[in-house]
């Protein structure tokens, strides 16, 4: 998703798909089974399902971490659950690439993190619209978590009316009760402005978080370090990072949660509070939203996972809904 083609533009990229992509995940399978062949080699490929990068006016706002070996999913922009992301990540239980043996083989991409992942453990995209000053977005990445985490939905959906920000609205739900953790890193450090709203501030871009659900939330600003080496010619040289990240969990244990951000780019010169979107959360029977107010728009988004749907004057069955008015001066 972008607003032009120039270099002040916001860009959003999403991802969710199997390791690889969808054609390798299945036709690799397909090679090896009738050959007896072990073509499938993902060492380089991320843990990164339900992954975003967000740009605004040149500035980097939500960043991939880059370079990994033993890339995790804590160091991307998505859920993890009990701190656990991809069922593969098992691999590095066994030991570190300070093993030459192992490091070894992880270079050669025989040992590397997608093993053992069995074959419908895919990430995906479920739904995807762009249409009439809406685009929309849902991946759906349950399947790549551990089993034992007993995850039967983890989807991410991004909606994007044009109105300047972009909806963030995850489902997690469980047999097991679970702490979610919301992940987002950036190159500087997040501020909390108040109890609902966080602000990131990188040269000449920022981004408002307005954290809007669950209404129990524990908030938390922390630095996360990638260093790893690049070749194994030359094991002094290591490549260091240190990711902003700014982390959302329900307070506590539950076997279902549901986070709702709402991520406002703009430009630093223009960044004061006067600029900021106003953002209402809503609650109703069975279902809840937010209300966002920007310069000439009121948006009220409402979701429901009975797919019943009744606020005020909105009736409706669906999953979500999105009202878009124009401000009345």
């Amino acid at each position: 998703m972008r607003s032009s083609r120039d270099t002040e533009a916001t860009h959003l990229s999403f991802k969710s798909s199997p390791p690889g992509g969808h054609k390798q995940w299945k036709l690799s399978r397909e090679l090896d089974k009738k050959n007896n062949w072990k073509t499938r080699s993902l060492t380089h490929y991320h843990v990164d399902f339900n992954h975003f990068i967000l740009i605004h006016n040149d500035a980097s706002l939500a960043i991939d971490e880059g370079y990994n070996r033993t890339s995790k999913a804590e160091v991307h922009n998505l859920i993890t659950v009990d701190g656990t992301g991809c069922v593969g990540e098992k691999i590095w239980g066994e030991g570190d690439l300070s093993n030459s043996e192992l490091f070894d083989l992880n270079c050669k991409g025989i040992h590397n993190v997608w093993r053992d992942v069995p074959k419908d453990a895919i990430a995906k995209i479920e739904a995807f619209s762009n249409d009439n000053g809406y685009t929309y977005a849902v991946g759906e990445s349950s399947k790549m978590y551990y089993p034992e985490m007993e995850l039967t939905r983890n989807a991410r959906h991004i909606i994007n009316s044009e109105c300047g920000y972009f909806i963030f609205l995850d489902e997690l739900e469980s047999e097991l009760e679970h702490t979610y953790t919301w992940r987002m890193h950036s190159e500087k450090y997040a501020s909390q402005v108040n109890q609902n709203q966080f602000e990131i501030i990188n040269g000449t871009g920022a981004l408002n978080v307005f954290t809007v659900f669950p209404e129990a939330r524990i908030t938390n600003v922390d630095e996360t370090l990638v260093e790893e080496v690049m070749t194994p010619q030359r094991p002094d040289d290591i490549r260091r990072i240190s990711l902003k990240t700014l982390l959302i969990e329900n307070a506590e244990k539950s076997k279902k949660s549901y986070f709702l951000n709402v991520l406002q780019p703009k430009d630093t010169l223009q960044g004061k509070l006067s600029n900021d979107i106003s953002v209402q959360s809503i609650k109703g029977d069975g279902c809840f939203g937010v209300e966002i107010t920007s310069k000439n728009h009121i948006e009220t988004f409402i979701f429901s996972n009975e797919n019943k749907i009744a606020y005020q004057e909105i009736e409706s069955e669906s999953k979500w809904i999105s009202v878009v008015k124009d401000k009345v001066w």
